[in-house]
């Protein structure tokens, strides 16, 4: 995503389980999985430190359905 300057992407299957977020120099994951040990039906959203900033909320709501709210310059 870097390569192709990608600043927002949803992810579908990730595979870590609860909720939580993966931050490096160059990008943040927000994440929430399934709630049983098994692993599954995780979704998220890759961010680029470049829209950080506008970043305003991410709430999960279901197993598939998440809100994520972003500033629009």
């Amino acid at each position: 995503m870097v390569k192709y300057e990608i600043d927002i992407c949803a992810l579908q299957e990730i595979r870590w389980p609860g909720k939580g977020t993966v931050i490096t120099k160059n990008y943040m994951i927000l994440y929430s999985a399934h709630k049983s040990d098994k692993y599954e039906m995780g979704q998220g959203f890759y961010i680029s430190k470049y829209i950080l900033d506008d970043l305003l909320n991410f709430e999960p709501i279901g197993e598939r359905i998440y809100k994520l709210w972003v500033k629009i310059n």
